[in-house]
């Protein structure tokens, strides 16, 4: 089950590994994060290798987030992936951490320097020593950039596999130029050393490249930009 709440930058839940386990909302201050309280950790049959805390998705900026969590009684783990969606059922990893296997509560950060604009999904994956997965809840987030008008991609609809990028007015710096499915994996990405004013590219997709609606990204200089993008 999805469990949803909004907050302008972050999104907060506290969640275990297992089911049956009750819940408690604290309603806050507008523009104040909502918190999920656990109020009990229940372990069902074969104990599991950790217990989840909270887990956090928040914007440091137009174009990272930060993923934080917490975890108590670390037994045996290898890895903790951090897995991303776009519609909160087909994953895909984007990240990994290395297991700490503390019997003590331990705090994690990683950073995802390139966010998926509007809805994504979060959820992370404990790998234990055996090759095992345990999965945590998901967590809904929303970014919302403002569309900079200077930003051109055209054609779109793509018809040919091949689609130019304009972006006028563009402060000198390193760019990362991003295509991605609706699942929030990498197809395309071209590394550009700006030197300042309009900048122009031609992108030639893969000619195996199936039809659909993806995601282009242009990052670099703590400013993200984002188009949607229709591959016929």
């Amino acid at each position: 089950m999805i469990k949803t709440l909004l907050a302008p930058s972050c999104f907060s839940f506290v969640f275990a590994l297992h089911a049956n386990t009750d819940y408690s909302v604290n309603n806050t201050a507008p523009n104040v994060i909502v918190n999920w309280h656990l109020n009990s950790h229940v372990r069902i049959g074969k104990p599991v290798p950790l217990i989840f805390g909270d887990i956090k998705v928040c914007g440091k900026n137009n174009s990272v987030l930060s993923v934080d969590w917490v975890t108590y009684d670390e037994t045996n783990l290898a890895v903790i992936k951090i897995d991303r969606s776009l519609d909160g059922h087909q994953f895909t990893t984007v990240g990994t951490v290395t297991a700490r296997n503390s019997h003590s509560q331990e705090k994690y950060t990683w950073f995802d320097n390139f966010p998926i604009t509007g809805t994504s999904f979060y959820r992370l994956e404990a790998i234990d020593v055996s090759g095992i997965p345990y999965y945590s809840n998901v967590v809904k987030a929303n970014l919302v950039v403002k569309n900079d008008p200077r930003l051109r991609v055209f054609p779109n609809p793509v018809a040919c596999r091949q689609v130019s990028v304009q972006m006028g007015n563009l402060d000198k710096g390193e760019y990362k130029l991003t295509i991605s499915d609706m699942t929030g994996r990498i197809i395309y990405n071209q590394h550009l050393d700006h030197k300042g004013g309009v900048l122009s590219t031609a992108i030639q997709l893969p000619s195996s490249l199936p039809g659909g609606i993806y995601s282009l990204s242009l990052c670099g200089n703590s400013s993200a930009y984002f188009k949607q993008l229709i591959v016929k």
